[in-house]
């Protein structure tokens, strides 16, 4: 379904408000709470109240009136937080340098336009960024592209919070400031839908495709990847089959979605996996390690 910018704005400032709501809301009822764990308490309070003002500060930025909130989770406001906390502070250094790799080994040869999808605060269009004359990152989540481009401009404070699973007491809330690099001059950053990007047929010599290949539908997504890709282009992907969504005719096994890629033009031509953690912070018990599945597929053209 195309989503006019118009609505896609209004939908992420309700996303925002309601998410500053509720945090705020969470803020007063542990200030009201039991007197056994005072500092403790008052520490989550003062956490959930800043991370509050993050938010509010994102949907002022957007000059338009909220609108109905997403029910689709495509803008992911809630995780904004841990992702700043992963991108933006030495917590998910080890998993981007697994991811940094990954993808090294899958590059095509230096030049031409890459695409990165689902490019949330712009990690991997940077790690690209060298490889290739120019890169699209797009992201369809406005609130993720205006975090993204706060924390280029001036590090924001923020509060991990872990209430459950904590290791230490100091573990229960940790205060971090995200600072994010500026995007490489050769990167464009693009808030668009990815099944309807704003490019011609044939134009990239790559699509990447990060923890993103499960957040849409997979025909679909093969179909658009196709045909912006140019004769020989490769499809990247790097992550789970979790699928975002719960619609049982499209939760494909990774047997059903080779075939797919085969059927829509993409043969994958070498595939693997890498160990990698999501969103993982070394403050709680629980984590989700995956076996993360890389691949390539090429665009292959039938002789005329």
């Amino acid at each position: 379904m195309t989503r006019e910018p118009r609505e896609l704005l209004a939908r992420a400032r309700a996303d925002l408000d309601a998410t500053a709501q509720r945090l705020t809301a969470r803020s007063r009822d542990l200030a009201n709470g039991s007197a056994t764990r005072t500092v403790v308490l008052a520490r989550l309070a003062n956490a959930y109240a800043q991370n509050a003002a993050l938010f509010a500060r994102l949907a002022a930025a957007i000059a338009v009136p909220p609108g109905a909130p997403s029910t689709d989770r495509s803008s992911y406001v809630i995780d904004i937080v841990d992702y700043l906390r992963v991108a933006g502070t030495p917590d998910g250094s080890d998993d981007e340098a697994v991811i940094a790799r990954a993808l090294a080994a899958r590059l095509p040869t230096p030049g031409g336009l890459a695409v990165v999808l689902g490019a949330g605060l712009g990690t991997h269009a940077r790690m690209i960024a060298p490889t290739f004359d120019s890169v699209v990152a797009v992201e369809l989540s406005p609130a993720m592209t205006l975090a993204a481009v706060a924390a280029e401009a001036a590090p924001i404070t923020l509060a991990e919070i872990n209430e459950r699973n904590a290791w230490k007491v100091d573990d229960v809330v940790h205060e971090f400031a995200a600072t994010l690099p500026p995007l490489p001059p050769n990167v464009t950053r693009c808030v668009a839908d990815a099944l309807q990007l704003p490019l011609a047929d044939g134009a990239a010599a790559a699509v990447v495709s990060v923890f993103f290949t499960d957040v849409v539908s997979l025909a679909s997504l093969v179909a658009e990847a196709r045909r912006v890709l140019q004769p020989g282009g490769v499809f990247v992907h790097i992550g789970p089959l979790g699928w975002h969504f719960y619609r049982p005719g499209e939760m494909w096994s990774a047997e059903e979605a080779r075939a797919i890629f085969a059927a829509g033009g993409l043969p994958i031509i070498d595939e693997g996996t890498v160990t990698t953690r999501l969103l993982a912070s070394p403050r709680r018990m629980s984590n989700v390690t995956l076996d993360a599945w890389v691949f390539t597929a090429r665009r292959h053209d039938a002789p005329a």
